[in-house]
C-alpha cells in the first residue's frame, strides 16, 4: 500500500487570495490589526505560524494564547467561506481532477492531505473544487504549527487507516509520496525510513498526468 499526501494551495488548487483575505479579516476582528498580513510570505507556512508571525511584526505575540487563536479561527471560518465562494480567481490546477479520478480507483493507494491550512479551511477550499471526497485522512495546521509535525500526523493517520491493528509495526515499511510545491523545505530527513524521493517535483506530477 502506498500513501500519497497532497498539499492544497498551489498543488491542487489556487484560491485566488481567498485565504489571505479571510485571515486578514480575522486578524483585524480578533486582534485589531489593520493589514496584518502585509509583507508576510504565506506559502509553505501553517495558518497558526502565519498568525504568530503577523502578531510578532506588530509586537503582539504575547497576546497569542490558545483561547485567542481559537477565537481567531472561529471568525476566520465564516470569512473564508465567504471569500472562497466569491473569489473570481479560484481555480483547480490543470490535470488535478483527472489525476484524482485515476488514483482513487487504485486499491494500492491511500490519498491524504498534508497542508498548513486548518482542517476546516482545507475542506472549505476542497469543497468548492469538488475534491473533498478523494481524501479520507490528513495532517493540518490545526494539528500542529510545525509543518514537519503535521506531516507526521498525516502519515500516522494514513497508516492507521491502512492497517489499524499494526500501524506502528508497519511504519518502517511505509512508502510515502508527498505532493507539495511550496518553496519551504520539508524536513523528511528526520525520518530515515522514508524513501529518498518522498517529496516530488512539479515536473513529476506534470509528466504523470500528461
Amino acid at each position: 500500500m502506498r500513501l500519497i499526501l497532497f498539499d492544497v494551495d498551489g498543488t491542487l488548487l489556487m484560491a485566488g487570495g481567498a485565504g489571505n483575505r479571510a485571515l486578514g479579516r480575522a486578524l483585524q476582528h480578533t486582534y485589531g490589526l489593520e493589514n496584518g498580513l502585509h509583507g508576510i510570505r504565506l506559502d509553505g507556512k501553517t495558518d497558526p505560524q502565519i498568525v504568530r508571525e503577523a502578531l510578532g511584526r506588530y509586537g503582539k505575540e504575547a497576546s497569542l494564547t490558545r483561547q485567542s487563536l481559537n477565537s481567531l479561527f472561529a471568525s476566520y471560518i465564516p470569512f473564508l467561506k465567504d471569500e472562497v465562494a466569491t473569489s473570481p480567481d479560484f481555480r483547480i490546477l490543470p490535470g488535478v481532477p483527472e489525476l484524482m479520478a485515476t488514483l482513487s480507483t487504485q486499491s494500492s493507494v491511500a490519498l491524504g492531505l498534508a497542508t498548513g491550512n486548518i482542517e476546516v479551511g482545507a475542506r472549505i477550499k476542497l469543497d468548492r473544487a469538488d475534491l473533498t471526497s478523494f481524501f479520507t485522512f490528513g495532517g493540518y495546521g490545526s494539528d500542529a504549527e510545525n509543518r514537519t509535525e503535521l506531516i507526521r500526523t498525516a502519515i500516522e493517520r494514513g497508516l492507521q487507516e491502512i492497517s489499524p491493528a499494526s500501524a506502528v509495526d508497519i511504519l518502517p515499511l511505509a512508502t510515502l509520496r508527498a505532493m507539495s510545491f511550496t518553496p519551504e523545505p520539508q524536513e523528511f530527513g528526520r525520518w530515515p525510513w522514508l524513501p529518498a524521493d518522498t517529496l516530488l517535483s512539479r515536473s513529476w506530477l506534470t509528466n504523470r498526468i500528461s
